[in-house]
């Protein structure tokens, strides 16, 4: 089944961008105008985080939001046959400060959020910068697309590590100078365990991994930004976030990223991942003690 669906997925990655583009158009009228796929999920999540704007521009902002989302999918397809030219003329990058840390010897850590092209960034960090690029990831469910979607994200380099297994494969790179990924934005899978703050509009947890690792280690920590040109082309670049975390405690970084996050999600709304229920696991008065934010916990 596999080489059958990689097949079939590589036959389309050939087809040239402008029909890939016909395809995503036709894939959001399926999606946006029949099927309204989450499309109340979207708009309740625009209206809790934009309370301000009015119904017709949160309208827009989903509409755009679901164009840019197929496009990704379609993109990531594009993937399995793309070269490395296609690749330089459609990302530009920005990697300078990643540069000046290899050259010092250094590993370094980097958070993002979920933003179109996420799945570009697979291709940007092995092909433009020095270092070998680890990414954490979640295994799917489907075994045919788990093979497929790992295949296209290690494709160019970046080598993926298990989620729940970081400690054991990460041994092998502790000795070598490694650039760490981590989408730090995803919903907790355990809740309790997680840091509670305000994100958003609403109580959210955040995964407390990166935060922990990084006051315990001597690695730099930078905050990797991606913004949409036009239609298929992208610039990503690297920011400071922390040149020593060690100097803060893990509370004082995840509230830190998550206004960064936040400010970038305000900046260009219609780029999240606004499909990703982030707000499934909610909050309850037994996480007081996760509660990071300096403002008020929520009532209740």
């Amino acid at each position: 089944m596999y080489y059958l669906a990689y097949g079939f997925f590589y036959l389309i990655s050939l087809l040239p961008f402008p029909v890939i583009y016909r395809l995503s158009d036709l894939l959001f009228i399926i999606l946006y105008h029949l099927f309204g796929y989450r499309k109340e999920l979207v708009l309740s999540h625009l209206k809790q985080t934009f309370p301000e704007k009015t119904e017709q521009e949160r309208q827009r902002i989903c509409k755009a939001f679901f164009r840019n989302f197929c496009d990704v999918w379609f993109e990531m397809i594009k993937i399995i046959s793309m070269s490395k030219e296609v690749a330089a003329k459609r990302i530009q990058c920005d990697f300078q400060l990643l540069n000046k840390y290899y050259e010092q010897g250094k590993s370094v850590q980097i958070v993002g959020g979920h933003f179109m092209n996420w799945e570009y960034i697979n291709v940007s960090l092995p092909l433009f910068q020095p270092y070998t690029p680890l990414a954490i990831y979640m295994p799917l469910s489907n075994k045919v697309m788990e093979r497929l979607v790992f295949y296209i994200r290690s494709r160019f380099g970046m080598v993926l590590l298990k989620a729940g297994q970081l400690s054991h494969q990460i041994k092998e790179w502790k000795d070598k100078p490694y650039a760490m990924v981590v989408g730090a934005d995803q919903s907790p899978s355990n809740p309790g365990a997680a840091y509670w703050l305000w994100f958003c509009n609403k109580p959210a947890g955040f995964i407390d991994g990166p935060w922990k690792r990084a006051v315990t280690r001597h690695e730099p920590y930078v905050y990797f930004s991606i913004r949409k040109l036009r239609r298929g082309f992208y610039t990503f670049s690297i920011r400071p976030f922390e040149e020593n975390p060690m100097h803060y405690t893990s509370e004082q970084l995840v509230l830190k990223y998550a206004q960064l996050l936040e400010q970038e999600i305000r900046a260009t709304p219609e780029n999240y991942l606004w499909t990703h229920k982030r707000w499934k696991k909610g909050w309850k008065a037994e996480y007081a003690a996760q509660w990071v934010d300096e403002r008020p916990l929520p009532e209740g």
